[in-house]
């Protein structure tokens, strides 16, 4: 019973023209832009919303996302490639990327040894 909860669980993302509820499946990374966070959805759509990458870092707490950079918070499902590239760059399905940085790039791997096992 508590998988399916996770699994339906949906995000509000309020923007200028209504508000989207997303699956959290379909999300695969979140980017920061000062006090507005730009949400990528699997499906290439793109929706800005007026909170913080923190504040949605702790609604997505627990599922299966990690904050890989001061920037990024990543879905861990769509990872497909690391780079080592400028210092760090997560390729993910769908077409997009994330930045890794240096200080959290030990807890990225770890949570990508135990995704994987």
């Amino acid at each position: 019973m508590h998988r399916l909860k996770r699994r339906r669980y949906r995000l509000p993302l309020p923007d200028q023209s209504g508000i989207l509820y997303a699956h959290v499946t379909e999300i695969t990374h979140l980017q920061s832009e000062g006090n507005y966070t730009t949400v990528h959805l699997f499906n290439g759509e793109r929706r800005m919303v007026c909170r913080s990458i923190g504040d949605l870092e702790c609604c997505l707490s627990g599922r299966g996302f990690l904050r890989v950079h001061q920037s990024y918070l990543v879905n861990l499902r769509y990872v497909t490639e690391y780079l080592r590239e400028g210092g760090g760059k997560i390729l993910l399905a769908g077409g997009g990327h994330a930045y890794l940085a240096r200080s959290r790039k030990r807890e990225f791997f770890a949570a990508m040894q135990d995704r994987s096992v």
